[in-house]
């Protein structure tokens, strides 16, 4: 290919003090990304050494745009359709590592959130999406976000708990993949489970105080459930954990419903 080829496909980038080119992916680890056809559209670039940033995607093209694209899914493709069911993660690394415990119905985003056109590419094919980002606070914060969208696409969610701020490609290596297929992606919560988790964080719950703003946030959360069976369990547990009455709990979501009829 022509040196101006490979600058427009983003392989090089012109140097900014005189003339010729210089490798935009020098020192980096590659992943290759395939297109919807199967055909490779652009790459990603872990740094081997120190510097910034971490990872490099190719520039947007005529064939590559990361807020449609997924890594993996030309792969993962044949394995999601049987299952009707993926399992997204945030980085290239924890893709390919839970490939290797044999989660093949895995992709990726690209260093960038998930988007609405994400979310309906995989309502394409699958019916539920497991979310399985990392333990840290911005995994679970991303995590959170993602919800919304996979379930506006028809997507039914659910949400893989990696505990001790751990990403999956750490979980594998310490636990095996026995135990992350086995506790992360089959034992992964329900959307209001891991919703009420979350929500956890922004309340102090040793005070009264916080524990009632808590609840009055959960209640809100509830509310919001088209199950009345879900609504009920969860309302129990709730009021076993925090020693108030189930009716008043249930009044309460009833009430929170009445108003956002």
């Amino acid at each position: 290919f022509s040196l101006s080829d490979m600058e427009r496909g983003g392989l090089l980038s012109r140097r900014q003090e005189g003339e010729g080119y210089v490798d935009r992916f020098r020192d980096r680890i590659m992943f290759p990304i395939r297109g919807g056809d199967g055909n490779f559209a652009a790459f990603a670039g872990r740094l081997m050494s120190d510097g910034q940033p971490k990872y490099l995607n190719s520039p947007e093209t005529t064939l590559f745009n990361k807020s449609r694209t997924l890594y993996r899914l030309h792969e993962a493709r044949s394995a999601i359709r049987k299952t009707r069911q993926v399992v997204l993660f945030e980085g290239y690394v924890d893709c390919i590592k839970a490939w290797q415990a044999g989660v093949t119905n895995g992709v990726a985003t690209m260093g960038t959130a998930l988007t609405a056109e994400h979310a309906a590419l995989l309502r394409r094919f699958a019916d539920e999406a497991i979310v399985c980002y990392d333990g840290d606070d911005a995994g679970q914060a991303a995590a959170y976000k993602s919800i919304p969208l996979l379930e506006a696409a028809g997507l039914s969610v659910r949400v893989g708990l990696l505990p001790g701020r751990m990403d999956p490609d750490e979980f594998i290596t310490e636990k095996g993949p026995e135990v992350f297929v086995r506790e992360i992606i089959e034992g992964a919560v329900s959307t209001i489970k891991f919703q009420l988790i979350y929500l956890r964080k922004s309340h102090i719950l040793l005070e009264e105080d916080g524990r009632i703003r808590y609840l009055r946030d959960a209640a809100r959360l509830v509310a919001g459930q088209p199950s009345p069976t879900e609504r009920e369990l969860v309302l129990k547990e709730l009021a076993q954990e925090f020693g108030v009455s189930l009716d008043t709990l249930k009044q309460e979501v009833a009430e929170i419903r009445r108003q956002e009829k």
